[in-house]
C-alpha cells in the first residue's frame, strides 16, 4: 500500500503476505492517514510498478491527479509493464476525474469501480431482498457506473426476464389445464344426462 498526497508514503517497502498480522498493522497504517495537499498520483504509480513481481494495481482515489491525464496516461504506457491497474473513486461529483479512472483501467485491462449510482442502491438492494418484483422495471436499478456492479445489473435484468417469461408460462399452463378440465366436466355431464335418457337440447 502507498499513500499518495504531497509526497507518497509506502506502507512497506516490499511486497507482503495477507497474513492476519499484516491486515491488522495495515488497517492500523490506514487509520493513521489523514487527506492533505497535492494528490502526487504518478510518482505512486511509479513506485508501485517498481515492487518486484507486481501483478496488479488498486487505485483508491477522490480527487483529481495534480499533473495532466493524458501525460498520465502515456507514462502509464511506458512504465507499466503490462501490469493491471484497478481503479476505484469516491468522489461522483468529480466528472473528469473518473473519465481519466475510466480510461487508465481500460487501457491496462483492468477494471473501474465506482459506489455511486443514479438513486440509493442500497435502498433499491434491500427492497428486492424483503419485497422480491413484481415486473421487469420495479424496482428500478441505479444507473452505476463501476463495471462490476454494471455487469451485475445486467445480471439481475437477465434473471428478472427469465422470471417473468417463467411467471408467463406458469400461467399458460395452468390456463390449459383448466380449459382441460372444464371439456372433462362437461363432458361427464353429457354422459350423465345419455345415461338417465336426457338428451343434450331436448326435454323428453
Amino acid at each position: 500500500m502507498i499513500s499518495f498526497a504531497e509526497n507518497i508514503e509506502p506502507w512497506q517497502e516490499c511486497l507482503v503476505e495477507a497474513s492476519d498480522k499484516a491486515c491488522q498493522d495495515a488497517v492500523q497504517w490506514l487509520s493513521m492517514l489523514r487527506p492533505r495537499g497535492n494528490t502526487c498520483l504518478l510518482h505512486a504509480l511509479e513506485k508501485a510498478f517498481a515492487y518486484p513481481d507486481v501483478q496488479g494495481v488498486y487505485l483508491l482515489t477522490d480527487g483529481k491527479p495534480d499533473i495532466s491525464y493524458n501525460l498520465l496516461l502515456a507514462e502509464h504506457h511506458l512504465k507499466s509493464q503490462n501490469i493491471k491497474v484497478h481503479t476505484v473513486s469516491f468522489n461522483a461529483s468529480e466528472k473528469s476525474g473518473n473519465e481519466f479512472l475510466k480510461m487508465l483501467s481500460n487501457l491496462s485491462g483492468g477494471r473501474y469501480h465506482s459506489p455511486y449510482g443514479d438513486v440509493d442502491g442500497h435502498l433499491v438492494a434491500h427492497r428486492m431482498l424483503t419485497e422480491g418484483f413484481t415486473d421487469e422495471d420495479d424496482p428500478v436499478l441505479p444507473l452505476f457506473e463501476g463495471d462490476d456492479l454494471r455487469r451485475l445489473a445486467k445480471e439481475i435484468d437477465k434473471a428478472r426476464q427469465f422470471v417473468t417469461q417463467a411467471r408467463s408460462f406458469q400461467f399458460g399452463i395452468l390456463e390449459k389445464q383448466m380449459s382441460a378440465s372444464r371439456d372433462v366436466s362437461v363432458e361427464g355431464n353429457d354422459v350423465s344426462d345419455t345415461r338417465n335418457g336426457i338428451t343434450p337440447g331436448k326435454i323428453t
